[in-house]
C-alpha cells in the first residue's frame, strides 16, 4: 500500500526509532575506540627526557636506542630503525649551543654535514628547505635531500639552546611513511615550564 499523506506527517515509531538509534551510537563508539587503539598503537614510543636536557620527545616505536641516562650538549641520542620496505634508518635528536647558528637552517646544515661527514664548504645537493615547520608548538626550520634519503629539522630556542631531529634511511629515497614517522617525532616535542 503507498503511504498516504498522514501516514508522512506521523512521527517516527519510538519502538523502532530508540532500538536503531542506540545501535548507531553503539557502532560509531565501538569504530571511534578501534581507530583511537590502532593510532596509538602504531607509531609512537614512550616519551624520552634525556638527562640535562630541557625538552622530551617520543621516537618512532620500531626505532630503538641503546642510549640511556644524560645525553651531553652536542651530542645526539640516537635510534636505529628499518623502514617498512627494510631500508635501515636512523634517528639522532640534538641538543645544540644555539650561540653558534645564525639561524635554524644552519642547525640543519650543521646537523647533516656531522652525519654525512661533509665539510662545511662541500655543497648539499637537491636540497628542499623549508621554514614552515614544527618542533613541539615552536616554529623550525626543515632540510631534506631528497634523493639521499635524509631530513633534519631544527629550532633555535631564546634561553640559548637548539635542538635539531635528524632522520637519514641507507640507499634509498625517503618515503612518505618514513617521513611522516619523522614529523610526528618532531611534533612530540614538549619543552619543560618556563618557571
Amino acid at each position: 500500500m503507498p503511504p498516504t499523506l498522514d501516514s508522512l506527517k506521523k512521527p517516527a515509531d519510538k519502538l523502532r526509532t530508540m532500538p536503531a538509534a542506540l545501535a548507531l551510537l553503539v557502532l560509531a563508539l565501538a569504530l571511534a575506540a578501534t581507530m583511537s587503539r590502532t593510532r596509538g598503537k602504531e607509531t609512537m614510543g614512550a616519551r624520552i627526557r634525556p638527562g640535562g636536557w630541557t625538552a622530551s620527545f617520543r621516537p618512532p616505536r620500531r626505532f630503538r636506542s641503546e642510549q640511556f641516562g644524560a645525553v651531553p650538549v652536542d651530542l645526539p641520542y640516537i635510534a636505529h630503525g628499518r623502514t617498512r620496505s627494510g631500508a635501515d634508518a636512523i634517528l639522532a635528536v640534538y641538543r645544540l649551543d644555539a650561540s653558534a647558528f645564525a639561524d635554524p637552517t644552519a642547525v640543519c646544515d650543521s646537523v647533516i654535514r656531522s652525519n654525512l661527514r661533509l665539510r662545511s664548504g662541500d655543497p648539499l645537493t637537491a636540497r628542499r628547505v623549508r621554514l614552515d615547520r614544527r618542533i613541539g608548538s615552536e616554529p623550525a626550520a626543515e632540510i631534506a635531500l631528497v634523493d639521499a634519503g635524509i631530513v633534519a629539522r631544527a629550532l633555535l630556542l631564546p634561553s640559548g639552546e637548539a635542538y635539531a631531529v635528524w632522520l637519514g634511511v641507507a640507499g634509498t629515497p625517503m618515503d612518505d611513511d618514513t617521513y611522516r614517522l619523522f614529523d610526528l617525532t618532531c611534533l612530540s616535542f614538549e619543552r619543560d615550564a618556563v618557571p
